[in-house]
This record gives C-alpha cells, structure tokens and sequence, in this order.
C-alpha cells in the first residue's frame, strides 16, 4: 500500500515529479553501474554467505557486524537506483502519448495482482530443479512478463472481472476488443462472453490454488 500512496503522491506533483527526475538522470546514469559493480563485488567476496539475501541470520553470524551492516546499505541504495535510473530515462523517452504505453497502463494493476501468484510457484519449480539465482532471472522473468500480460489480456475481456483486477469500464469497452469487435450477432458475442467470463474465474481460481499449494 505504501507504493501506491507514493505513487499517488508522485503523480499528483506530476510536473514537480518529472522536473526532479530530470535533474537525478546523469548523476544515476553514472552511479548506479558502480553500485552494481560493489554489489557484485561484495556478494561474490564477502565471508557472510547470502550477505546480500539476509541469509546470514539463520546462520549464526552477528546482525549489526561493520560487513553485514555495509551490505545492507548497499543493498538498500542499489535496489533503489535502479529503481529511480529507470524511472528517470522512462520520464525522458517515454512520457508521451503512444498506444503501446497506454496500453501498458491499463495493465499495471492487474499484472500487479496476479505476479505474486506466478512469482512463488515458479521459484518452488526452480528451486527444485536446482537451477542457480541468476540463469533462474533469466529463464524466468521473460516467462512472468509473457503471464501477467496474458492474465491481464484474459480478464481485460470479462466485464465483471475489470473493476476487480482495477481496470477501468465494463462492457463497452470489452466490446472494442478481439473476438467482440469481430462480430455483430448477439450469440456470437453472449458465446465470447460466457467463455471470457469462464476463463478469468478459471485463472484466478488456479492462480489461488497455485499460490496455496507451492507458495503459501
């Protein structure tokens, strides 16, 4: 909730927001390779195993050490640099209007939603195969980009399902989109309804019971 709030704060100072950023782009542009270079650094040569992962807890090693403490500040201001760089050059290049990132925006809460609930079932997956942190990035942020869109393009079409997953109008909307714009005949489109209707309490009733059974 606390992203949303400063989120919400952000956009309502939206000039003042865009204006800040601005002046941030070059000093992060320069910044944060360094702090993905000390992070690297740290984690491969630190004497704390997981030092960056908080690992070190359960592993008997002292909390508030100069190295962990160190790690975690790293940690803290690397995560967020990356965070703020891409903001930064987004503002730059891609604050205008444009239907790929209109469309993108209407995604944003639904895929925010429904990641969690194919985040947690692949790391089990992973895990057990036994596949490494990073070829386990690679491999699986592609597949999550691909399934929280379609998710999203699934419940998209289910009128009843749109203010659920935080999408804005009902059936008018649905109708501008593929299958319904396709068509003009009644059954055709009481079909398609009833299917995409189907299909988003399917999803979301395997998203839940995938999230119970290897997440939860």
């Amino acid at each position: 909730m606390l992203y949303f709030l400063f989120g919400f704060l952000m956009i309502s100072v939206r000039d003042e927001y865009f204006a800040a950023l601005d002046k941030i782009r070059i000093p992060l542009t320069i910044l944060t390779p360094i702090l993905a270079v000390l992070w690297f650094i740290i984690s491969l040569t630190s004497g704390i195993p997981n030092v960056m992962e908080g690992g070190w807890v359960d592993e008997g090693y002292r909390p508030f050490s100069v190295t962990a403490t160190m790690a975690s500040i790293l940690q803290s201001f690397h995560a967020w640099s990356w965070c703020l760089l891409i903001f930064t050059w987004s503002s730059k290049l891609l604050n205008e209007p444009n239907k790929y990132l209109a469309y993108l925006n209407e995604s944003v809460y639904p895929t925010y939603i429904v990641h969690l609930h194919i985040t947690f079932p692949m790391i089990v997956i992973l895990s057990i195969l036994g596949i490494g942190f990073f070829p386990a990035m690679i491999f699986a942020t592609p597949i999550l980009i691909i399934a929280v869109l379609a998710c999203f393009e699934i419940v998209r079409r289910a009128s009843l399902f749109r203010p659920v997953f935080g999408i804005k109008g009902g059936q008018e909307e649905v109708n501008l989109l593929f299958p319904f714009n396709s068509t003009k005949e009644r059954p055709l489109s009481v079909i398609f309804t009833l299917m995409s209707h189907g299909m988003a309490l399917g999803m979301v009733i395997v998203l839940m019971l995938s999230l119970a059974l290897m997440g939860g």
